[in-house]
């Protein structure tokens, strides 16, 4: 996946709930995140997209996602419920 510019730096988020970790085509993920969806059987729901935006490296060790966590529950929430709303 590429924008006008060049390479995203990450997956489009649009229907993430519900997808596994590491499985969007057309986009390469780090080995952790792909080991996460393919032999961990992580799967983006609201609990382990807020375990992932609290702390990145914990919840899949290894990521390559450089973010800083969103240590705020509410902030975790809003991002989560705009995915949700505006994923499909």
């Amino acid at each position: 996946m590429t924008t006008e510019t060049g390479k995203l730096p990450g997956p489009d988020l649009r229907g993430v709930l519900g997808r596994r970790a590491g499985t969007l085509p057309g986009f390469e993920f780090s080995p952790a995140m792909v080991e996460a969806g393919a032999r961990r059987n992580l799967v983006w729901t609201r609990a382990a997209l807020d375990r992932f935006l609290a702390d990145s490296e914990a919840t899949v060790p290894g990521t390559s996602m450089s973010m800083p966590p969103l240590t705020d529950a509410v902030d975790r929430g809003d991002v989560i419920d705009y995915l949700q709303r505006n994923g499909r």
